[in-house]
This record gives structure tokens, C-alpha cells and sequence, in this order.
């Protein structure tokens, strides 16, 4: 079916899912838990095409690790979503 984008477009929830998968694999790692997460959708994402997340630190006070996330087109390099996010960092032993 045609979109008011021309083209099938991925829901931004799975687009959601792969800055989690950074967070819960990468950054902080296994054991993180989210607790807070703004998001802002600026372009779409198309089916068949390659994304890349970022997850950069802003802050970590005591347990809490405040991160910048952005997911961008692989290609051209165009920032597809925007935000932020808080989580639970496990503690080291």
C-alpha cells in the first residue's frame, strides 16, 4: 500500500528496539534496566535499508546513567530519531 512517504515505512518501535539492544548489549551492558526514554520521530525509516543507533553518556549520577540516543540512515547519514534516556545501571561486583 502507498504511505503519504511513497514506500512502506519500519514502525518506530523497532527502530526503538535497536537503541535498546545498544543499551542492554553495549552501554552499560547486560543487567541495565531503562527507566525513562523521550524519543522524537524526525524522518522515516524505509523497509531494506540499513540504520545505525548511537548511544552516547551525558551523565551518570550514583546508579542512574542519563544517555543521549539517535538512530541515522546508514547511507546518507540522516538523523532519522532523536533522544533521550535514563537507566538503571547494575551494580559492579
Amino acid at each position: 500500500k502507498t504511505t503519504i512517504f511513497g514506500k512502506c515505512i519500519v514502525h518506530g518501535v523497532l527502530i526503538n528496539g535497536l537503541i535498546s539492544a545498544v543499551c542492554s548489549t553495549k552501554l552499560p551492558g547486560p543487567g541495565a534496566v531503562y527507566i525513562s526514554q523521550e524519543m522524537k520521530f524526525l524522518a522515516p525509516a524505509f523497509v531494506d535499508e540499513s540504520i545505525t543507533a548511537e548511544v552516547e553518556v551525558l551523565e551518570i549520577r550514583k546508579s542512574i546513567m542519563k544517555c543521549s540516543t539517535t538512530a541515522i540512515r546508514t547511507g546518507n547519514k540522516e538523523v532519522l530519531v532523536k533522544g533521550e534516556a535514563k537507566l538503571l545501571i547494575p551494580k559492579v561486583t
